[in-house]
């Protein structure tokens, strides 16, 4: 048996998961297909066979659809670098698991976002002249919506991602990945938009509110940024967590990240203000006050309560209670007077 079969093999039995061999204490095995090669960010991105997606910090670019086995090191914000590298076979096929964050009928394209990863994914091949009509036609009905969990199998003949298959696994309730680059800071809006996918393949970009508790000038324009973000009812997206990611360095610091680290493994903001808005107990366990009573900043607009609970639950991360939560809860608390000296909060 050549030297190339062993490698095949040893790949195949090996890539049922994207191998957490326990090594150092960082350390891991990483098993699978090149799907994306970001020479400019200097990384790569590998989907094991159940389509599991790891973004790979590496100077080194390997081909798509290319297999590997990678010795990596994990970073503080959920991606690797690479210690050790073994090339194998090259596939036209890969399957790609994530959460659906961009989506465009009229381009036939969608964004399947993980951890340090924005793919996009091309949902036919590009259309020849005449062909146009009948596939715009179809693209509404085919394309994923955003917010949607998917399982992808996808074609990499063309160097691009072509989806062949997609499963469609529900709605992501937990916090939602987003990797890309920061095109615009609105300090006014208090708002960032960032490309759609992390190669500014697609010339779209998403916009982000970021809460009053993070700092708005950790973003610059151009730097690759992996962001954890709610999906809130409009279709906007309210920002959890913040890490730079255009460099190892930038990967492994802990003062280039804000926010809750584990947001994508937790309900959202907006899912966590959904269930209290639904909730008939809410004003039993709130002091008495009601949904729109407890979190409207400004009592006369009522209507603006599920904004400012986003808002406020965003800005804690949602598992710790955010400066904007406990000013709230000091407002709402019929208590406040006897334990402030007689005083009210207002």
């Amino acid at each position: 048996m050549n030297r190339r079969t062993t490698l095949k093999l040893a790949i195949l039995s090996a890539s049922a998961a994207m191998l957490l061999v326990p090594g150092a204490a960082s350390a891991a095995q990483l098993v699978g297909t090149v799907v994306q090669s970001n020479a400019r960010a200097h990384s790569f991105v590998l989907a094991n066979q159940a389509g599991r997606l790891s973004e790979v910090h590496s100077t080194h670019q390997p081909a798509i659809g290319r297999h590997l086995i990678i010795s990596a090191s994990a970073l503080r914000n959920g991606t690797w670098v690479v210690r050790r590298l073994r090339q194998g076979s090259i596939s036209g096929q890969a399957r790609i698991h994530g959460t659906v964050t961009y989506s465009s009928a009229r381009t036939q394209t969608f964004v399947v976002s993980a951890r340090g990863v924005s793919l996009l994914v091309h949902r036919h091949p590009a259309p020849r002249s005449g062909q146009m009509l009948t596939a715009l036609r179809t693209a509404a009905a085919t394309v994923p919506a955003v917010g949607t969990d998917v399982t992808v199998s996808t074609d990499l003949a063309a160097g691009d991602l072509t989806a062949t298959q997609v499963s469609d696994q529900g709605a992501n309730v937990n916090g939602i990945d987003l990797e890309g680059v920061v095109l615009a800071v609105d300090p006014s809006a208090g708002t960032i938009s960032v490309s759609a996918d992390d190669a500014e393949q697609s010339s779209a970009s998403i916009t982000v509110t970021v809460p009053t508790a993070s700092d708005l000038a950790q973003f610059q324009v151009g730097e690759k940024v992996e962001l954890i973000v709610s999906l809130n009812p409009d279709g906007s997206y309210t920002l959890q967590q913040f890490s730079a990611d255009g460099t190892v360095q930038q990967a492994d610091n802990p003062t280039d990240q804000q926010g809750n680290v584990n947001g994508d493994q937790q309900p959202s903001a907006a899912q966590l203000c959904t269930t209290q808005a639904n909730d008939p107990n809410f004003a039993a366990t709130h002091n008495g006050a009601t949904f729109a009573q407890y979190y409207a900043v400004d009592p006369s607009q009522p209507s603006n309560a599920f904004g400012d609970c986003v808002d406020a639950l965003s800005s804690g991360g949602g598992s710790q209670s955010s400066p904007q939560q406990q000013c709230l809860a000091q407002r709402n608390d019929p208590n406040f007077p006897a334990a402030h000296n007689g005083d009210t909060f207002l």
